[in-house]
């Protein structure tokens, strides 16, 4: 079974560590508007695509067929020491461990 993309909405804010609260607010929603996306209420629109990719440098592609990196970001070397680094590294390779143990769970 795949994810949807409310699914993957889910995931991403609990990739992120963030709660429903403060996540729908950074899109500009409250919590219960925020809660009806993730259960499939209401469908991921436009306007919160765009918010997403701005706000949190979602890959929109991923959002839609979860397929390539979930994030856009890239970052430059030089505007982190090596410390804050290694600190992205490990949370990274955290989140493509939680990403493959989920796609083991729905038999991809």
């Amino acid at each position: 079974m795949l994810m949807t993309e409310n699914q993957r909405l889910k995931f991403v804010r609990k990739s992120l560590k963030e709660t429903q609260v403060n996540f729908g607010a950074s899109l500009g929603l409250t919590q219960a508007g925020y809660s009806d996306i993730e259960r499939g209420k209401n469908s991921v629109s436009g306007k919160i695509k765009i918010l997403l990719q701005r706000v949190h440098n979602l890959n929109l592609n991923w959002l839609k067929t979860g397929e390539g990196e979930m994030f856009t970001a890239t970052i430059e070397e030089n505007d982190f020491d090596s410390e804050q680094l290694a600190s992205y590294q490990k949370h990274f390779e955290k989140l493509q461990l939680e990403i493959e143990s989920l796609e083991a769970q729905l038999g991809r």
